[in-house]
């Protein structure tokens, strides 16, 4: 695997200091830009909805230390949409991709 340069990383940090975490595991700004709104979404949808406190800040961080060492996100965030379904996801589960969805969409067709 390629390495990431050196000014992509130092443009991600000036970003947020949270984005050369995950560009790691998700290797570009932008994906990690995604996963790291999904995460703080997260974060914010379990009750810890106040941003400044110090155990959201913690727990935000938490979360993008578990995906940079590549635990997948769906098992981080605990869901994967698929269709119409919030399939729910743990360690063990298998992760529904979204290349199957297509193939189920055009099956039920």
């Amino acid at each position: 695997m390629p390495r990431i340069p050196f000014s992509v990383i130092f443009k991600a940090q000036r970003e947020n200091y949270l984005l050369p975490i995950l560009l790691k595991e998700c290797r570009t700004i932008d994906s990690a830009r995604n996963e790291l709104r999904w995460l703080r979404e997260r974060v914010i949808r379990d009750g810890q909805s106040s941003s400044r406190s110090k155990a959201w800040r913690s727990r935000l961080r938490y979360m993008c230390q578990m995906r940079s060492r590549g635990y997948p996100l769906q098992y981080i965030l605990g869901d994967q949409p698929f269709g119409d379904l919030e399939i729910l996801c743990r360690r063990g589960v298998l992760i529904p991709r979204s290349a199957y969805q297509i193939s189920e969409r055009a099956i039920s067709c």
